[in-house]
């Protein structure tokens, strides 16, 4: 009854902020595997495709190579690499390259909810495909997040779940939170090797320090997460790969 609900409120809520006008809608797809490497150590890839007629581009990145050292089970360091090439139907072409390095802290608890705080820091070097004018700056972002279980049997084959989270960017150049995010959606289990999720996001942005943050976007996404060895989700505590 509980995974009916949120379904409903979720498509609900996709009704009334599609329907907005002044928002750009995006639409993506994400997959993401995960493999073994040594007792605490996991390495990652992933690849994701973007696209918006509201904003007139498609965008496609790969993320290799990603890699996450966990010493306690409530405490992981990630690192990696990510590429993008954004395709702008009417304006010049972009190719974003963005290395990145975070730690992510878990919150142990008797509800098998995952409750993390993730921070990282992101070089982002974006150069113009035509002119070859380069833009670079640092940011950090700081998720505040959950991943909670809606059956009896929590994690297990043939379950659903439930993510939210909220995500606030700051950039070093502008010296200012220029985005938040806000992210809630439904996941299933599939098996010990598969996990499918579709995800709404929304972004709240501001160019300076005195605008006021608007309603700018909303990213509708397809998440499928593949594990090489069955159990590694669970030992990972449910590992979220947020692409972009």
């Amino acid at each position: 009854m509980k995974k009916h609900l949120f379904v409903i409120i979720i498509i609900l809520l996709i009704e009334s902020v599609v329907s907005a006008q002044s928002v750009n809608n995006s639409y993506r797809f994400d997959a993401t595997i995960i493999h073994p490497i040594a007792k605490n150590l996991t390495g990652f890839s992933g690849v994701g495709l973007v696209t918006s007629s509201d904003k007139n581009q498609n965008e496609y990145y790969f993320s290799f190579p990603g890699i996450t050292y966990a010493p306690k089970k409530w405490l992981q360091f990630w690192g990696g690499f990510k590429d993008f090439f954004t395709n702008n139907w009417e304006t010049e072409n972009t190719n974003e390259l963005r290395p990145y390095g975070g730690i992510k802290i878990l919150i142990p608890n008797t509800a098998k909810v995952h409750l993390y705080n993730f921070t990282q820091y992101e070089y982002r070097h974006i150069r113009k495909t035509t002119s070859e004018t380069v833009q670079q700056y640092g940011r950090i972002r700081n998720r505040f997040g959950l991943e909670a279980p809606l059956n009896k049997n929590p994690w297990t084959p043939k379950t659903f779940y439930v993510i939210a989270d909220a995500e606030p960017f700051y950039r070093f150049d502008k010296n200012i939170v220029d985005q938040v995010r806000l992210r809630m959606g439904p996941g299933y289990v599939i098996n010990g090797h598969f996990r499918l999720e579709f995800i709404w996001r929304m972004q709240l942005t501001k160019s300076t320090i005195a605008d006021p943050f608007s309603y700018t976007d909303n990213t509708f996404r397809i998440n499928l997460k593949i594990s090489t060895k069955e159990g590694l989700f669970e030992k990972l505590l449910h590992p979220d790969f947020e692409m972009d």
